[in-house]
């Protein structure tokens, strides 16, 4: 009896470390209700055909059975090309526009963790990048962590159409319109997903004013969103404000921005971007 209890826990040990992982491609419906049956959360990957990061990131990860093996257990993948977003619209919701992006939903369908870029200059690099990244959102999701401000549904109607002819790529020159520059005046639900989404997408584009008050509001929108989200707003911004004074070759400008971004960012990251910026400027003057 000893000897069939233990074939029978090695038997089972056995069928659990070869389950391969469920790959599905672009369905999020189909993910979705995959995850929920085998009550697993859903990592989706962003990805773009041109993107050599993701390329490597599907063959050396997600295509190898032995490293994808370690994600089979608490996963279910949804690759998505973000290029394609006409009918799920996950890109748009989820603001993605750097590749790959991972993002972790629970079984509830809200977001636990995301993450923007892996390292990807060697396997090694690249297995640690992703397992840390799963391991911390198992983590966060044993303590029923979510990322409170994003819902589990997706109403495209809320959104700008600006924002999704953008993401579409029916149209990529909005930021000039008048439809952009009227949205950041006459909005005024600045803590909805839809909004801070939108932010999000365009932050080096916004009005100055429209980063100064996220500034001001970035202990509110951390706590909805994340610091990761925030941070890299803050960045954008930042980008964006010195871009702007290089543009004008304008001495006060850049000072403002010099003024944010010691406000914005660490204090190595503000010296760090404001010495790259600052040699910028300086040429651009001499020209």
């Amino acid at each position: 009896m000893k000897k069939l209890i233990t074939l029978l826990i090695f038997s089972t040990n056995i069928i659990g470390f070869s389950q391969e992982l469920t790959i599905v491609e672009q369905n999020y419906n189909e993910a979705k209700k995959l995850a929920k049956k085998e009550n697993k959360l859903l990592f989706i990957d962003f990805y773009t055909t041109w993107c050599k990061p993701c390329k490597k990131m599907d063959k050396w990860i997600f295509q190898d059975k032995n490293k994808s093996k370690k994600l089979a257990k608490d996963f279910v993948l949804l690759r998505y090309d973000a290029e394609k977003d006409k009918e799920f619209h996950l890109s748009k919701k989820h603001h993605v526009n750097s590749y790959p992006t991972g993002i972790i939903l629970n079984r509830k369908g809200f977001v636990v963790n995301r993450k923007y870029g892996f390292a990807s200059e060697n396997i090694d690099e690249l297995s640690k990048a992703v397992y840390e990244f799963t391991d911390q959102s198992i983590e966060l999701d044993k303590q029923k962590k979510i990322l409170k401000g994003y819902s589990n549904t997706i109403k495209i109607s809320n959104y700008p159409k600006f924002y999704i002819d953008f993401v579409n790529r029916d149209n990529t020159k909005v930021t000039r319109s008048e439809d952009f520059k009227n949205y950041w005046k006459t909005n005024t639900d600045l803590t909805s997903e839809e909004y801070f989404s939108t932010l999000v997408y365009f932050a080096k584009d916004v009005p100055i004013n429209i980063a100064n008050d996220f500034l001001e509001r970035k202990e509110k929108y951390t706590e909805l969103y994340g610091e990761t989200d925030v941070n890299v707003a803050l960045v954008f911004f930042s980008f964006g404000k010195f871009e702007d004074a290089i543009e004008h070759k304008n001495e006060e400008k850049f000072d403002k921005a010099v003024e944010f971004v010691n406000k914005a960012l660490s204090k190595e990251s503000a010296e760090r971007m404001t010495s790259l910026f600052q040699k910028q400027f300086d040429e651009a003057k001499k020209g």
